[in-house]
């Protein structure tokens, strides 16, 4: 995938995860086998942030409430799985990822 289409999926997979009835695991192998997705390094990275965004979900919830908070009239609630990806990349992946990366 391209940068432009990571992130939206990134968003996607997130979006349409439902822990109540499916693990993380095999929720991502639903989705990349549904999506075709089959580079190795696209298919990593989505489970890395499905993952990530799920293991420091109380972490981002704090991040979000106060980001809300301070932008409420500029942010929609609807966003929330836009905003919690790019919060779990740019708090914990962003050495890793580096911000010209992180820009694209």
């Amino acid at each position: 995938l391209k940068p432009t289409e990571l992130l939206p999926a990134c968003i996607d997979i997130l979006h349409t995860f439902e822990p109540a009835k499916t693990t993380v695991d095999s929720h991502h192998r639903e989705y990349v086998k549904r999506h075709r997705i089959q580079d190795a390094t696209d298919v990593k990275f989505l489970h890395q942030v499905l993952y990530g965004c799920q293991r420091y979900k109380k972490l981002l919830k704090v991040f979000l409430s106060s980001f809300y908070f301070n932008h409420s009239a500029e942010a929609a609630r609807s966003d929330q799985p836009l905003y919690t990806v790019l919060a779990y990349l740019a708090i914990l992946r962003l050495e890793e990822l580096t911000f010209p990366n992180f820009k694209r």
